[in-house]
Order: structure tokens, then sequence, then C-alpha cells
């Protein structure tokens, strides 16, 4: 892992919004996965992206689709996905090792408030054999 993404990680960490590694995703499949907060945060929207590194010019290498779920026995559930179209963009494997890691973040934005970063980490994406 870089210095870069080491530092940021760092950050998350000093900050209480992290470090969370995101499930691998295989290179050319979608991946969904489910976040769980212990609050309500029905009526919040989220947005994810994620990069190679932090503060990077020009569009995210992946957009993931956000989806609040109700606010049910003390947990909001937050279900992000990217399909396999979205996959187009990623990074090469320049180290050859099979994995590319990238870091992301979720930003939470209540109504009438300003966003703030709920979670952020790593994200590694796995070659394909098959």
């Amino acid at each position: 892992m870089n210095k870069f993404i080491t530092n940021w990680t760092s950050q998350l960490s000093k900050d209480g919004t992290g470090p969370l590694e995101f499930p691998s995703i295989i290179r050319g499949y979608g991946r969904r996965a489910v976040f769980s907060f212990s609050a309500d945060l029905s009526d919040h929207t989220f947005s994810m992206s994620a990069r190679q590194l932090p503060d990077a010019v020009g569009t995210a290498e992946l957009v993931f689709t956000c989806t609040t779920g109700a606010y049910s026995n003390g947990v909001t559930n937050v279900t992000v996905e990217v399909g396999e179209d979205e996959l187009d963009n990623l990074p090469e494997d320049l180290l050859s090792d099979g994995v590319v890691v990238l870091i992301y973040d979720m930003i939470a934005t209540p109504p009438s408030a300003a966003p703030y970063r709920i979670i952020g980490g790593t994200l590694p994406i796995s070659g394909r054999v098959t």
C-alpha cells in the first residue's frame, strides 16, 4: 500500500470514520454490499465513490449507487452497488500482484444540513483467473 493511502487511512482512524476494508470486487463482476449504521439515518441521502488517491482530479474510478433503507430495530441499512459496466474504468494492475487497492468514502447528507463523511477505507480489486 502506498504512503498516501496509509496516511489517509490513518487520518480516518483519528477522525473515527474508519478505516473499513470494503469486500473485494472481482474485476469484471458487479458488487453489492450493505452497510448497517446504528442510528436513524433513513432521511439522509448517501453517495460513495472510490479512487486510487485522495483528492485526485477528475471522475472517480468507481461511483456506487446508494439506497437508504428504513430505520428498523435500531439500524439503518445503506445498500451500495456497482455494476459490471462501472468496472470498465478500473486502473490496471501495474504491480502484477493480482490486486489493485483503491480508497473509498461514503458521504451522508442529512436534510437541511451539511454533508459529512460517515465511513471510508480501502477497496481491493481482485484480478480474474477464469
